[in-house]
């Protein structure tokens, strides 16, 4: 979704490579960080917080999550060309308030996925939540594949997609801040008003884009 947003910000940067080498790498060493900032906020902190006790993975399973991040990677390279909008494709395609519907419930369903690694009692066996969440990214993939592969996909889904996507982040946090500390609630109201303040700032661009269009086909 950051990269759809920023795409469509900036449309004309939109078919340029974001980072060369040098900014691949820096990249890489800041997603480290990351990783290591959010091992500890989650596992350390929050669990705590939420009447869980820390956790400490074992090597092995962290050997396997090193695993799995380098497939994922591979396979987005791998996979770059896949999905593209076909300009021979010309079937009917969802309305762009449905697609982002779509966004949100998908969205906010994979966040109750998700929230099982920090509750005193998740779904047991636990294989049944990983299962369920490996079917709903595929449902997800698959849909979402179709739809924007096709000629008719254009800005208009693609910001309601994003901002469907992002509401279901912002939106599903509320039902645990019971147990937050008030100055986490604070702080993501801010940063949630700010980013709606954004898509709405996308959204005037995006129209003022599009009535320049129109005009331009008029002309």
């Amino acid at each position: 979704m950051p990269v759809q947003v920023t795409e469509l910000f900036f449309p004309r940067q939109a078919r340029a490579p974001w980072l060369r080498l040098r900014g691949a790498v820096i990249a890489g060493l800041v997603f480290l960080l990351g990783c290591r900032i959010a091992w500890y906020g989650w596992t350390q902190q929050a669990r705590p917080r939420m009447h869980a006790p820390p956790y400490h993975p074992p090597a092995s399973l962290l050997a396997l999550g090193a695993a799995a991040i380098i497939t994922l990677i591979a396979l987005a390279y791998v996979l770059r060309g896949f999905g593209k909008v076909s300009a021979q494709d010309d079937r009917k395609i969802a309305p762009a308030w449905l697609t982002g519907f779509s966004a949100f419930v998908l969205g906010a369903a994979w966040f109750d996925l998700i929230g099982q690694n920090f509750l005193p009692r998740p779904v047991e066996p636990f294989w049944i939540a990983l299962l369920a969440a490996l079917a709903w990214a595929l449902l997800a993939f698959v849909l979402f594949v179709r739809w924007t592969s096709r000629a008719a996909w254009d800005d208009a889904h693609r910001f309601a997609a994003a901002f469907g996507a992002t509401l279901a982040c912002m939106v599903m946090p509320y039902l645990t801040v019971a147990t937050w500390p008030k100055v986490d609630v604070i702080g993501k109201v801010i940063f949630d008003l700010l980013a709606l303040a954004g898509f709405l700032v996308l959204a005037r661009k995006l129209r003022s884009r599009t009535s320049r269009v129109v005009a331009d086909r008029a002309a």
